[in-house]
């Protein structure tokens, strides 16, 4: 998009960074026992060396939440972009 200005040329912002994040989803009401099982297999899975370092490795910052915080993370993303998504 040749006609739009970087940040820096808008605003002077020459250290802004924005990246990706993503998660493991599931569909919802899933019954508790299966939920809990989920979340702490997909718990041990990202706090696990390989994960780490295959992650560490990429570039990639490596960060847990449970499903309650990844909510709350997901609403307050779609909260402070929404005027670029639209």
């Amino acid at each position: 998009l040749p006609d739009v200005p970087t940040a820096n040329e808008e605003l002077g912002a020459d250290d802004v960074v924005f990246g990706g994040w993503g998660g493991i989803y599931a569909p919802a009401g899933l019954p508790d026992g299966i939920h809990d099982k989920l979340e702490e297999a997909v718990k041990a899975a990202v706090e696990s060396d390989s994960y780490t370092s295959f992650q560490e490795d990429a570039g990639n910052l490596v960060v847990y939440r449970s499903a309650d915080e990844h909510q709350t993370f997901v609403e307050e993303q779609f909260d402070r972009f929404k005027g670029l998504l639209g």
